[in-house]
């Protein structure tokens, strides 16, 4: 046939059923009567190998080229057949999922982009065809066709200038009247239905009743398009026309397995359905004379379907092959690439909102909702606050938002509800989560310290490193969220030190003063530069008479520690001294009737326990009864009987001294008592003298942290105070012994303590690793006691605040002793 004759394009879109048999394509072989385009005949078999092998970039860009386009032209009746095959097929859907889709990409995304796709090549068709026939997979209209139509019929408005431009740029003779119309003719649209109920099928007069049913589905069809404006009264003003006297629905006569999505891919390879190879022979020509009778139409007369009386006419072009092909081509390269006008991409831009509805009711729910959870958010927030109170409040709004917004644009517009939030906290408002050695918070924002070098920008901690970890250099948090939002433009990360707001009261090295201490953030704070801090005021007041140094005697290499305890090498030192020995008068300058003259003691809580040193023969023992004391002679008889025979039988050549010991505790608020035993404070008899020995203190484990008298129990939690201080006034330690010879014996009062801070497992610690520290005499010295016992990780033994555990935070005993030196 010539180039020249004018041809008639038919156009096939659609919906394709989900079965395992034909896709909608063997429409147009049956009207071929030959296998021309592809109806992939076992869909199930093509899907699964898609599934195990995708395909290469450059076969998926080969795929673009056509939109999946298939074109045959049929030379005996002068018919141009296209077959587009989209997301609406289903090895389409299929190919497109595997091909394109994984975890990190947006579904919704993916989606949009294909619709967009879709509608281009479908204003595309609508372009260069004189009929469009739709396929449905079921006897259902579906409805949101409608919305589908006035989309295209916006975007062919839009496009319509450029598409002219378009065809007066071809060199190619056609109508005018197709220029200014952007195509040939207003396309004729026909409806084909399929999987009409097996029990109208199988009635007697089922010819009948399809006829009914065809004539029901126009009319439903024509209404709503004229009601929703898709159709007018003149054709060229709309998208696409249907024939008034010509029917434009058609129902197959044969049924179509639809198979569940489930039932399709788990069921394996079955033989086609049976069918009744009359009744589909006579579907085919009555579908073939459907089709026919309308490009009969088309190749004689042309289409003329305006609605009533009407005086204008109507636009209606033939092509030939060659003319078509240049504006096929022409059009296809403008539709398929990227818009090259800032003009085009904003009228696509445009056309993706009105696409999915969808994401058009999520974006305005969720922008609606943010507002509202950020709010949530913000609520009675203070002005900093830590790590844990903002996912917290964080946790609260992501469920608020949880429960009010809704569709695709959910997870966009909840990363930034996340993001908005942890900008609110990082910029400024983040506390320093920085804990003090007692365990407090600190209440400053995210700071640094100022003895930190800031020349030198800190480095990004990796990915492993988001725990937060303390560091005794600093004490300070590393965290991998500490950078996200710390180089912004609009905040400045501040400088100063640690603070939580917690103010104690403390005594210094000697006792002899106190005052307001910070909550320590550091240990050498804690232990050491606090009670340096009173150096001054104890050298001017004259307060400390010596000062015992704890030098360590260490063989080899030396290696440094912060604290010394049980599980350091012997042959360590410590930074610096975390204890403290200070004489602070002679043994006159105490005072047994008065106690202690110093700040913060509560009453008639000041007093030493005295300790009788009995020496005879150059031995000393210490007799903790009192004869005037039944209770006390039972228990010196059953615990020490054989010296208190040794004492009345010798009681005239033996030579008691008197020391005095005590160990002081220390509550947060100040207040400081002496302990005779284990929770139990030192007390004063009628006359005024110390009612308790010191059985008990040198012979039991004394707790580290007691109750302060200072607070009524039953009204309220106690304070607990710390041992923070060793009392001890040495008598003179040359005796003369009542012998015949006068014999001069030397004696001296040792310490020994060790310290357990917390439950077992937990180190031991001392002051020194030398096994005793022997006293001087004629002298009261204060041995201070750590504020902080720490790990060498830097790990500090926190007070438990369970009080069953308290009672393993201990001194152990053995603390005072005495050595002869004769």
């Amino acid at each position: 046939m010539a180039n020249d004759s004018k041809i008639c394009i038919v156009s096939l879109i659609g919906k394709s059923q989900f079965s395992q048999g034909q896709t909608k394509a063997w429409k147009l072989n049956t009207l071929l009567q030959k296998n021309i385009f592809k109806s992939d005949p076992n869909l199930l078999t093509r899907s699964l190998k898609n599934l195990s092998c995708k395909k290469t970039k450059s076969e998926l860009e080969d795929d673009e080229e056509n939109f999946h386009l298939e074109t045959h032209f049929d030379h005996k009746n002068k018919v141009m057949y296209i077959h587009y095959e989209s997301i609406y097929d289903s090895p389409q859907l299929f190919e497109v999922l595997v091909n394109n889709f994984d975890e990190e990409k947006n579904f919704y995304e993916l989606w949009e982009n294909e619709q967009l796709k879709y509608v281009k090549t479908i204003l595309l068709l609508f372009s260069i065809s004189h009929i469009i026939l739709i396929s449905n997979p079921s006897c259902e209209f579906d409805i949101s066709y409608i919305r589908f139509f006035r989309i295209v019929d916006l975007l062919r408005n839009k496009m319509l200038p450029t598409v002219v431009e378009i065809l007066k740029s071809l060199d190619i003779q056609i109508n005018k009247d197709w220029i200014y119309a952007a195509r040939p003719c207003s396309p004729r649209v026909l409806f084909t239905f399929e999987n009409c109920s097996q029990n109208i099928l199988n009635l007697s007069d089922s010819k009948q009743i399809l006829e009914k049913l065809q004539h029901s589905l126009e009319d439903q069809i024509y209404n709503s398009l004229r009601k929703s404006y898709v159709i007018t009264n003149i054709s060229n003003n709309s998208l696409f026309s249907i024939p008034a006297n010509q029917e434009f629905v058609y129902i197959h006569r044969y049924s179509h397995e639809k198979l569940s999505s489930n039932r399709f891919l788990l069921s394996g390879p079955q033989k086609d359905l049976q069918r009744d190879a009359n009744l589909e022979k006579l579907d085919n020509i009555e579908f073939k004379n459907f089709i026919f009778e309308h490009i009969n139409t088309a190749l004689t007369d042309g289409f003329n379907d305006n609605i009533g009386r009407t005086h204008v006419a109507p636009v209606f072009e033939l092509p030939t092959v060659n003319t078509w092909y240049k504006i096929y081509d022409a059009l296809l390269d403008f539709f398929l690439n990227e818009p090259k006008t800032t003009k085009i991409q904003t009228f696509y831009s445009q056309l993706k909102d009105q696409i999915d509805i969808d994401v058009q009711f999520s974006e305005k729910r969720c922008k609606k909702v943010l507002p509202n959870a950020i709010n949530l958010y913000q609520e009675n927030l203070p002005a900093h606050y830590s790590k844990t109170q903002h996912e917290q409040k964080l946790e609260m709004a992501i469920n608020f938002f949880h429960h009010n917004a809704r569709g695709p644009m959910f997870n966009f517009y909840l990363n930034q509800l996340k993001n908005k939030c942890n900008e609110i906290w990082l910029n400024g408002r983040r506390l320093c989560e920085a804990v003090s050695l007692t365990g407090h918070n600190c209440v400053n924002e995210l700071h640094y310290l100022p003895s930190l070098d800031q020349k030198e920008e800190p480095e990004e901690p990796l990915e492993s490193e988001f725990e937060p970890k303390r560091t005794e250099k600093n004490n300070r948090l590393e965290d991998a969220t500490l950078l996200l939002n710390q180089r912004s433009k609009t905040y400045k990360i501040p400088t100063k030190s640690h603070n939580s707001n917690i103010i104690t009261i403390s005594a210094s090295n000697c006792g002899e003063f106190q005052r307001e201490r910070k909550d320590p953030f550091d240990l050498n704070e804690a232990n050491f530069s606090f009670y340096e801090d009173f150096s001054d005021m104890e050298l001017i007041r004259n307060k400390i008479l010596k000062t015992y140094d704890f030098k360590e005697k260490c063989d080899g290499e030396k290696l440094t520690c912060l604290m010394i305890h049980s599980e350091i090498p012997f042959n360590s030192l410590p930074k610096f001294n975390s204890w403290s020995l200070v004489a602070i008068g002679n043994y006159s300058d105490y005072n047994s009737s008065t106690g202690l003259s110093q700040p913060g003691f509560m009453t008639n809580h000041n007093y030493l326990i005295p300790w009788d040193l009995h020496i005879l023969n150059g031995q000393v023992s210490s007799l903790y009864a009192k004869h005037g004391s039944k209770k006390n002679s039972e228990k010196v008889k059953s615990k020490n009987s054989k010296d208190l025979e040794l004492l009345d039988k010798q009681k005239s050549r033996t030579v008691t001294i008197k020391a005095f010991i005590g160990l002081e505790y220390e509550c947060p608020l100040g207040h400081r008592f002496i302990c005779s035993g284990p929770d139990r404070i030192v007390r004063l008899s009628s006359n005024g003298n110390v009612k308790d020995d010191a059985y008990k203190l040198l012979n039991c484990d004394m707790p580290l942290y007691t109750a302060c008298p200072c607070r009524n129990a039953k009204e309220s939690p106690p304070y607990m105070a710390q041992a923070m201080r060793l009392f001890v006034v040495t008598p003179p330690g040359n005796v003369i012994e009542k012998t015949e010879d006068k014999k001069m014996t030397k004696i001296n009062i040792e310490l020994k303590i060790h310290v357990q801070p917390n439950p077992q497992p937990c180190p031991i610690f001392w002051p020194t690793f030398e096994d005793t520290i022997v006293l001087e005499d004629n002298s009261i010295w204060v041995l201070r006691l750590p504020y902080i016992y720490m790990s060498e990780e830097g790990k500090p033994f926190y007070r438990p605040k369970n009080f069953e555990t308290l009672n393993n935070c201990k001194i152990l005993k053995g603390m005072f002793s005495t050595v002869v030196n004769n």
